[in-house]
Order: structure tokens, then sequence, then C-alpha cells
């Protein structure tokens, strides 16, 4: 026996299965579009995070190492504006440059002997098919206890050694010369005379070219972290051009500025002063 059904009753039915189809289709729809916005925001994340392990090893620094910190520095501070502000003819001579660059770190690496700085360097995992230096990125930090103590008196704390010699050809002297009593002064002002001897300052930080923006800056950062935090110690540093997106990625707040300008020059720099708390 067969019941009638009428026309009515079809439609309902064809009607409540296509929107019953439709709903399930665009729940689904939006479960996929939420599910891969939250992966993508998560990649984001992992992507800017200072905790993702970048793949680098970290260790004090050594003499041995000297060659491929010069490289380094040299190839690294090309593309800023500071150092290209003091060193205006390094590549019209090339030799004088290296000559000096060396110099200039071997005197930080007294100092680093002397105890009053520590030189990091962030390595590749080793390859032993390579005789190669594995070194892309080094840091230099001036440890406590050396910071409000003047090498000679009445001046402010030095920011790093002096290689102002009159005989090499590469750098705008005056330059270099204001350069270094600017920061000293603005390094008094900013961070000595209100943390004193509580403070672990950065005086440089440097990558090579072929290593930007892959992690051995911020395995660095990481670990001046990770001391100043063991040690409860403000990081201070004055920014470069290069480093003062990592260092807000990081967490440091601006605390004052200062300007680096020759009168009657156009040109100048103005370099942020920065610190946290860790």
């Amino acid at each position: 026996m067969h019941r009638k059904t009428n026309g009515k009753s079809i439609l309902s039915i064809c009607l409540y299965h296509r929107f019953h189809i439709f709903g399930v289709f665009l729940l689904a729809l939006l479960l996929l579009l939420a599910s891969r916005h939250g992966l993508l925001r998560s990649q984001r994340t992992m992507a800017i995070s200072p905790e993702s392990p970048p793949g680098f090893a970290t260790r004090s620094a050594t003499r041995g190492d000297l060659e491929a910190i010069t490289t380094i520095a040299i190839l690294g501070w090309v593309f800023d504006k500071q150092w290209d502000y003091r060193f205006p003819y390094a590549k019209q001579y090339p030799e004088d440059h290296r000559h000096w660059t060396k110099a200039r770190y071997s005197q930080y690496m007294d100092e680093v002997e002397a105890g009053k700085a520590m030189m990091m360097v962030a390595e590749k995992r080793p390859d032993s098919s390579s005789t190669e230096s594995n070194i892309v990125a080094f840091s230099i930090w001036q440890l406590p206890g050396h910071h409000i103590k003047p090498a000679t008196p009445g001046k402010p704390t030095p920011t790093g050694p002096s290689t102002q010699d009159p005989e090499r050809k590469d750098a705008n002297l005056a330059r270099m010369k204001l350069f270094r009593e600017v920061l000293n002064k603005g390094k008094a002002q900013y961070f000595d005379n209100i943390y004193g001897e509580s403070q672990l300052y950065l005086m440089t930080l440097v990558t090579h070219p072929d290593h930007f923006r892959r992690g051995a800056g911020t395995t660095l950062m990481r670990w001046g972290l990770e001391k100043a935090k063991q040690e409860k110690l403000v990081i201070t540093l004055f920014a470069s051009q290069m480093g003062y997106g990592l260092y807000k990625k990081l967490g440091f707040g601006v605390v004052g500025e200062v300007t680096v300008q020759i009168e009657g020059e156009e040109e100048k720099l103005n370099i942020p002063g920065m610190t946290i708390m860790p």
C-alpha cells in the first residue's frame, strides 16, 4: 500500500536536506578557517619569539678568534650608519681598515683578559668536513665593577678602547672622537648615574651578513639576558640602526637619546639608549 505524498511535503524534505548539507559544509569550512588561522598565528608567534631555539652555540671568545671577529665586524657593520659615519674611507683603504679594526678588537680582548669585559661568540654546529671558522656573530659586554670608575680621573667611563691614531686613513678622526665623547656622556647620564654597577652594558653586537635574521644575534642576547637575570642586573645599551628592532622585540625600552653631529655638518647620528630588567 503506497502512502500519498503531496508536492509540498516533497519540497519541504528536499529543502531540509539541502539546508542541512549546506549547514554541515559551512560549519566544516568555518572550522577549517579557524584552524588555519590559529596555525598561522602560532607560526608567526614562533617566528618572532625570542624563546625559539635558533640553532647556535655560544662560548667565550679567545685571541685565536680575532681574525674571524675582525671579518665579521667589517662585513656586518658596513650596513650600519654608525660605522659608515666614522669610517667613510673604509672601502678606499681596505687594508688600513682591517688593520685598525683588528687592533680595536685586540684591545677589547685586553679588557676581557683583565676581567673588565666578556666577549661571546655564536657558532654554527661544527662541520667535521670544513676547516673554516664556524663563528657567525659576536658580542662584547662591560661587566659590573667597571662602569663608574673612569680610567682617567674626571672623565666619563669609556665605552670601549680607542684607536684614534692620526696615521689611520680609513676614518674621520673628528667624528670618531665626537662619537666616543657623546656616548661616554650619554652612558653616564642614562646608565651609570642611575644603575651604577648593577648593570651589564652591551658594547657591541655584530652578525655576519650571511646569517642576518637567522637567530645568531638573538642567541647572544639570550645569553646576556640569562646572565643579567641570574645576577639581578639591568642590561643597558646604545642601539645601532640594525639592532634596534631586535632589542625592541626582546622587550628593551628607550630611556633617552644622544645625538652625534659635528658643528657645521648636516650629517648626524641619533642613537637611542635602551634598558631591560630581565
